[in-house]
């Protein structure tokens, strides 16, 4: 692999393309399915899903995957929840210290409720990179119609709580974000959503379309009308975002086709790939999930259809798992166009990014990169690709594609 200082998401991509192989970018960890609240948008209220809770890995096996995890190269840590994963306080404040002890970033997605304030001093101290909160709406009203009762507050005054920790430490980590799904009662309220952010110290929102996993969530989903006026208020709240200076995914909301269809991707329905890049998905080649259990699959979509001991670390190496034959058959499918069946349930919005990162692949493979020379030959390289963009999707479309590749390359560099 190239030296550590260049190695990102892109350059994993474009050393497999060569023929290389390499360790996942990231670990996504799913350390339980149990959650203090019974959200109805949630995949949980799917009446097909049979939760279990008696086989979630053992604290060991997930520390000992972090000393794993930082031989094989990973950069990048995401502790989520099938459920909320604060359930298992003791063994996630265990996962930050040590994946930050092993010079990896690491990131908590958590609904915000169960923070003590020893364990938010623990994240300062140990100089975590980053919280997100899922928050689906600026009010406890819309919040708590959503989540659960109270939710909104203890939430809110744990973030905070966070951001005053920060403040006592000098320390802008960890950053905060929120996440939300837009849903009917909050779509027309993304401003607001920026300014609640602001309040509490969170720097960014990012915003997913929602699945309807059950007929007690179908309430929330948008109808045709609030299809219709979404793009007005997503200008609105792109410009208040701005002036907040929040950092925001708002514009990947713009694409007609994510919100006509929330679920984009359809197993078997894109056309054969013939090159690497052609390929529907990248998440086989960069990321890992965990689930409870130990099963391991490519994505957060990954809902154990193919479970085995092949691919279970229980047992295995993060190593045998990745490169064993549930991932490389896998990769050899997405080369040719076909994903799994549980691509079916991929939101449009991350689907999305997918492109944004296929662009950004395909631009750096031609060497269509700005040159490192300074802003002489920065500036003209920077005015031809926005006259190339501009002739081809018209100033509109340009623009959003312009804000959507820059997050990535933000991302990918990261």
């Amino acid at each position: 692999m190239q030296a550590r200082e260049n190695d990102t998401r892109i350059a994993r991509l474009l050393h497999w393309r060569s023929g290389g192989s390499a360790g996942p970018w990231s670990i996504s960890l799913y350390p339980t399915n149990r959650c203090n609240f019974r959200c109805p948008i949630c995949w949980q209220r799917n009446p097909k899903v049979k939760l279990n809770h008696k086989d979630e890995l053992p604290d060991e096996r997930y520390l000992s995957l972090v000393d794993e995890a930082a031989e094989a190269g990973v950069r990048e840590w995401s502790i989520l929840g099938g459920g909320e994963p604060l359930i298992r306080g003791d063994l996630v404040m265990s996962l930050c210290e040590r994946i930050r002890r092993k010079g990896m970033c690491g990131y908590i997605q958590t609904n915000g409720s169960l923070f003590s304030e020893i364990q938010l001093q623990r994240l300062v101290d140990t100089r975590f990179d980053g919280v997100r909160v899922s928050m689906d709406g600026p009010t406890a009203e819309i919040n708590d119609a959503i989540r659960n009762e109270s939710s909104f507050e203890r939430a809110t005054a744990n973030l905070t709580k966070l951001a005053e920790l920060k403040h006592r430490a000098h320390s802008t980590v960890p950053d905060v974000s929120l996440y939300m799904v837009v849903t009917s009662l909050a779509y027309d309220k993304l401003d607001q959503m920026a300014e609640y952010a602001a309040s509490v110290g969170a720097s960014g929102i990012e915003a997913s379309t929602m699945i309807v996993h059950s007929e007690e969530g179908r309430r929330f989903q948008l109808d045709e009308r609030q299809k219709a006026e979404l793009p007005g208020h997503l200008e609105r709240a792109i410009r208040r975002a701005d002036e907040l200076g929040v950092r925001n995914n708002f514009s990947l909301l713009f694409r007609e086709e994510i919100m006509a269809n929330p679920n984009a991707m359809r197993p078997g329905a894109t056309t054969q790939a013939y090159d690497f890049f052609d390929a529907p998905c990248f998440m086989p080649w960069l990321n890992m999930v965990v689930v409870y259990n130990g099963s391991a699959g490519p994505c957060c979509m990954y809902d154990c259809e193919c479970m085995s001991e092949e691919n279970n670390i229980r047992d295995n190496s993060l190593m045998q798992v990745w490169m064993g034959p549930y991932f490389q058959q896998l990769r050899a499918r997405a080369r040719e166009g076909r994903m799994p069946g549980y691509c079916a349930t991929c939101p449009s919005s991350l689907f999305a990014e997918q492109d944004v990162l296929r662009q950004e692949a395909k631009a750096c493979l031609n060497r269509d990169l700005p040159p490192d020379e300074g802003l002489a030959h920065v500036l003209p390289w920077m005015a031809r690709k926005a006259v190339r963009s501009l002739r081809q999707y018209g100033p509109r479309r340009a623009l959003r594609r312009g804000i959507e590749w820059m997050e990535i390359r933000r991302r990918g560099r990261t």
